[in-house]
């Protein structure tokens, strides 16, 4: 084998898939369009500095069945003595599109999406085929301190923040705004506890507030490596990261992984979150993070699919936040057919919303679901809703106008908290009477029919506003008979 320096290695790769099911059988009978697949596209490797043997492999795929990698690092002979291999990159310098090709890395829907985004990003014409250059990404172990980026920010690994931070603290820096670059040699061996060791270096120098944006962290798994693409208490207490940016692919947030990060005040989230942890946002046992800026560039189905904890703080957003949703704040929610539940806190604190469509399809809204929605005006539920549950609305103190369902039988306690200008609350069930239950006094008691919607919205004001009422009709399993 004939090795080079910088060099390039040509393979043929169709990464786009067969539309369609193939079963592996030929035949006769296929469309014209099925049988224009495969599309053969030219993906050169670029060593970028390292060294790579000279192969050639024309492969062809006519269906996610049969999809298959591009070469590991160690088919191409990918070596660069003293440095770490750490993925592709459609740019030398690294600030193009990023992606690994480790087999082990990916489950087959996986590599059909990270291919899928790289055809889109690299410009290749999905028609004809086309050509592109993937550059080796390396990492120096041993790189002493990082020098700041024309823009300012410092690029690092696991390896060189202690050094870089050091270097900053004895200039006398105060600030500093790192991009942070995960790295393993190998999928297999992942530095299980490398946010652990951030962790440790931030706390050694607490005097620089630090902005950290993981968004090249591809590969963020557990501190203890317990489950994939999740952080495990991992930034708890480390009092001066002041934004984070977590990075696509990231699905959980545990809890407490932010616990006591008291400067903490802006982070974005990735599209791909789909579950935070009690106390994951906590500033104390008592009192949550004063996060002013929540960033999510995801769908609204996404969003409301999310399971923050109920449990104590899971929930980012701080009462008078900013919520950019693709880049703005949000002001009109139109929750899609597809949805059935909306989650708890889901549009908690997001003060800019003034109108929300919710479809029939929803039957049910959690726990604080527009809690402290100060602009909503008037809201419409949808017919198939049973219950509004605890502190639905609570803090929504401009509503003046609600449509209850005739389906809805309960109405939880501090439902309605703090919706003072509430003056209209259209009941579409006007014969069922209502029993209001004091948790105090243990007692229950006929408050009538919801006829009257001033009448109804003055019942919701006064038995709906604090945690020891409920309200609900004979039909509810609170209902204790007479």
């Amino acid at each position: 084998m004939k090795k080079w320096k910088a060099g390039f290695i040509a393979a043929t790769a169709s990464m786009l898939l067969f539309f369609g099911c193939d079963n592996g059988d030929d035949d006769d009978s296929k469309t014209s369009d099925e049988n224009s697949y495969p599309i053969q596209y030219t993906v050169l490797f670029d060593a970028n500095g390292g060294t790579i043997s000279t192969t050639k492999e024309e492969v062809s795929y006519r269906s996610e069945d049969r999809l298959k990698d591009l070469y590991t690092p160690e088919e191409l002979g990918l070596s660069y003595d003293g440095h770490i291999f750490y993925g592709w990159n459609t740019q030398a310098d690294g600030k193009g599109l990023y992606f690994q090709v480790y087999g082990a890395a990916f489950t087959k829907g996986e590599k059909t999406k990270v291919y899928q985004i790289f055809l889109s990003k690299s410009g290749l014409d999905m028609e004809s085929g086309g050509t592109a250059t993937l550059y080796a990404q390396w990492i120096n172990p041993d790189e002493k301190a990082a020098t700041a980026n024309s823009d300012g920010t410092y690029t690092v690994t696991p390896y060189n923040f202690e050094a870089t931070l050091k270097t900053l603290s004895e200039s006398g820096a105060t600030e500093a705004k790192f991009i942070v670059k995960e790295v393993t040699e190998n999928i297999d061996s992942f530095e299980k506890n490398w946010i652990e060791a951030l962790n440790g270096v931030l706390k050694q120098y607490e005097s620089i507030s630090v902005t950290l944006d993981l968004s090249e962290s591809y590969w963020l798994r557990s501190v203890r490596g317990s489950s994939l693409d999740h952080i495990t208490s991992g930034f708890s207490k480390c009092t001066n990261i002041k934004e984070i940016v977590l990075p696509e692919g990231l699905t959980r947030i545990d809890s407490y992984a932010f616990y006591g990060c008291t400067s903490l005040s802006a982070i974005t989230l990735p599209s791909t979150l789909s579950k935070t942890g009690a106390d994951a946002f906590a500033y104390s046992n008592t009192r949550h993070l004063e996060i002013k800026k929540v960033v999510y560039s995801g769908t609204i189905e996404k969003w409301c699919q999310i399971d923050f904890s109920a449990f104590y703080h899971g929930y980012p957003l701080s009462n008078g936040g900013t919520f950019l949703f693709n880049g703005e704040e949000l002001k009109e929610v139109v929750i899609p057919d597809s949805i059935t539940k909306i989650n708890a806190h889901a549009f908690c604190n997001m003060a800019s919303i003034e109108k929300v469509t919710i479809p029939n399809t929803v039957t049910w809204i959690g726990t604080e679901a527009f809690c402290n929605c100060e602009n909503i005006k008037e809201i419409e539920l949808p017919e198939n809703i049973t219950q509004i549950v605890t502190s639905t609305f609570a803090g929504c103190s401009n509503l003046q106008k609600i449509t209850i369902p005739a389906n809805v039988i309960d109405i939880s306690c501090n439902a309605f908290h703090d919706c003072g200008n509430l003056s209209s609350a259209i009941f579409k069930d006007t014969s069922s009477v209502w029993y209001h239950y004091d948790s105090k006094t243990k007692a229950q008691t006929s408050i009538g029919s919801m006829s009257s919607s001033s009448d109804n919205a003055q019942k919701l004001r006064d038995y709906s506003d604090n945690y020891d009422d409920t309200l609900y009709t004979a039909k509810s399993s609170s209902y204790k008979a007479e």
